[in-house]
């Protein structure tokens, strides 16, 4: 792997849906993309979410034992790192893998749990595809755990992928490289367990607002992103997102 490869960074994200049709509904109300639908082998349909003509998300059809247990829609991101690295690193940190790894074109991935039972993927591209970091308008552009237990997050992450705590505040985590990736808060009422959510960022927020509520889905909570105003949302599936005035 090259030095690209090693920054655990978050390079990809998927919708689990049951109704992959009624998702994009939703999601083409509230921001610009662009959808490739696809059917992929061993996945089935995949439409492929794209902005600025980069590929930045998918939308998979809920798995039928997660349907039949209850399970909503969900969002997961995906953190570039080795595979057997974090293969062999998650459960002595106890962990739990969801998924076993499954190859793609686009690379070999794989779903877990983290200590505190927050879902998310560990990502390792094949040498022929790059995902191109961004922080756009109508593209995922910040992280953030909502956990009971934000040290034991913290010494779970930064054993799994390097991930260290920013000089300026305790709570914000930046990659190997330096970056910020994401933060860290405390659980709000609605949570129900640790749960990453994943923040698009949007011009008008406002407008968003009014869009959520019509087309199905609720505010949860009002919050801030470096100063900016967000909101985290449930959509009209109970898929859990979060948005931030970006511009």
């Amino acid at each position: 792997m090259n030095d690209r490869r090693t920054l655990s960074h978050f390079v990809w994200h998927d919708c689990l849906t049951p109704d992959i049709d009624k998702a994009l509904n939703y999601f083409e109300k509230l921001v610009n993309w662009d959808v490739q639908d696809q059917t992929w082998p061993n996945i089935g349909r995949y439409p492929i979410i794209q902005r600025n003509d980069r590929p930045i998300a998918g939308i998979l059809e809920l798995p039928k034992f997660l349907k039949d247990s209850g399970v909503p829609s969900y969002w997961t991101g995906y953190v570039e790192t080795s595979i057997k690295a974090a293969e062999e690193s998650i459960p002595k940190l106890r962990g739990q893998m969801f998924t076993m790894p499954t190859k793609s074109s686009m690379g070999t991935s794989f779903v877990f749990t983290d200590t505190g039972g927050a879902v998310l993927a560990a990502y390792e591209l094949s040498d022929s595809f790059n995902i191109p970091s961004s922080s756009s308008l109508d593209e995922f552009v910040w992280r953030r755990l909502y956990s009971v237990d934000n040290e034991r997050s913290y010494q779970f992450y930064n054993a799994l992928f390097g991930w260290k705590q920013s000089g300026e505040f305790a709570n914000e985590l930046i990659d190997e490289s330096g970056a910020l990736i994401a933060d860290m808060a405390g659980p709000p009422s609605w949570l129900e367990s640790d749960t990453w959510v994943y923040f698009l960022g949007i011009e008008d927020l406002a407008a968003t607002v009014s869009t959520i509520e019509k087309y199905g889905g609720s505010v949860i909570e009002d919050t801030k992103v470096h100063n900016r105003r967000a909101i985290v949302s449930k959509d009209s599936q109970g898929a859990v997102i979060g948005f931030v005035q970006w511009e």
